[in-house]
């Protein structure tokens, strides 16, 4: 599904071509707003939104307005039939989140509306469709999360579950376009999670042609934090050469071959129930052909055998650069603890909040 013919769906809805326009991008992206997201959009469109005559016709129930302690209002995408729309109808953005996460998601809606020039990849089937589909990355490369039924019957696998801003920077055609990567981090003095996050996206990093992550945040001081922990991460090789820690999964899926070895030797008599146990669960969980070829290296080869296999043995071809947000979001940081919703979750007719935002 296009992004035109997205916003042409959420129109029949009854929105004009600007208004679904803005709601095709506020829902797919984050799923929330703020009245500085409007303003932002709609900048230098007020007398066209003011011209507006039935107020009513907008006031379909599809966005919910929440309040903080300060009186901070934060509009919620939450209507099933406008995700349905877009072909999201299992987006996550549906759901109304904790404080930390909402001002992360505004943060890259910020950023987002600041760099409109860009072909976003917006949707998790967007991504796979970019990553498998034209690059034809296999999957199990990709940054993914399985999650469980509550009986623990059903599982299903998503992707990008971060859902941190993505897109492609130049030209569509040749020569190929660098693909971005977005870090938002909400905090102030010290990166928070900026490690985990490269080491999730390093198989796909390596996969790369070429890449390049923003690191966004509201406090400059992050910045040469920042910039040291991706050289540390993703400017050289392995462990065992410069120091680079690994991933805990990868770590576990060498000492895993270790005692697969060791049971295919019959070496096993040292082994107590516990560790019999997790070697047999992970012999079900680490089977296939890409786990297969994974051991034959390290039969072979050793550890950096299989680390160069993952993409995790040498420089990354990345760069990383750093954007200041201007909006000051650390007031809202200051407030998470004390984020609510009004008990009554008013329904704000769009058009209105847009016209409010820009007079």
């Amino acid at each position: 599904m296009t992004n035109d013919e997205r916003i042409t769906a959420i129109r029949e809805l009854g929105y004009s071509e600007r208004q679904g326009a803005f709601l095709c991008l506020a829902t797919s992206t984050a799923g929330i707003f703020s009245a500085v997201n409007t303003t932002a959009f709609w900048a230098g469109s007020g007398a066209a939104m003011r011209s507006v005559s039935s107020k009513e016709r907008f006031a379909k129930g599809h966005v919910r307005a929440h309040e903080s302690a300060n009186r901070t209002v934060i509009y919620h995408i939450g209507a099933k039939r406008l995700f349905e729309a877009i072909g999201e109808q299992d987006n996550r953005n549906r759901r109304w989140r904790q404080p930390y996460s909402i001002k992360i998601k505004l943060m890259g809606f910020d950023y987002v509306l600041a760099h409109r020039e860009h072909h976003y990849l917006a949707t998790e089937t967007e991504k796979l469709d970019y990553f498998s589909g034209t690059l034809g990355i296999d999957r199990s490369y990709l940054p993914g999360r399985i999650y469980r039924s509550k009986d623990g019957r059903i599982k299903t696998a998503r992707y990008f579950v971060d859902k941190f801003p993505l897109f492609l920077s130049g030209a569509p055609s040749a020569p190929p376009p660098v693909v971005c990567f977005c870090y938002v981090d909400g905090e102030v003095r010290k990166p928070s999670g900026f490690d985990t996050y490269l080491l999730q996206y390093r198989d796909l990093f390596a996969r790369l042609d070429s890449f390049r992550v923003v690191y966004v945040a509201v406090d400059q001081s992050m910045f040469p934090k920042a910039e040291r922990i991706f050289s540390r991460l993703c400017g050289g090789a392995g462990r065992g050469s410069n120091g680079i820690p690994l991933d805990p999964e990868v770590r576990r899926l060498l000492d895993h071959f270790h005692d697969r070895d060791l049971l295919e030797r019959r070496q096993t008599a040292s082994f107590d129930k516990r560790q019999l146990d997790q070697l047999s669960d992970e012999l079900r969980e680490f089977r296939g052909p890409k786990y297969e070829v994974l051991y034959r290296h390290w039969q072979r080869q050793g550890e950096g055998a299989v680390l160069n296999a993952m993409g995790l043995g040498g420089r990354l071809p990345g760069s990383l650069t750093t954007y200041l947000l201007t909006t000051d979001h650390r007031l809202f940081g200051d407030l998470c603890a004390s984020m609510k919703s009004l008990p009554d979750q008013r329904t704000i007719p769009i058009v209105d909040l847009v016209r409010d935002a820009v007079q």
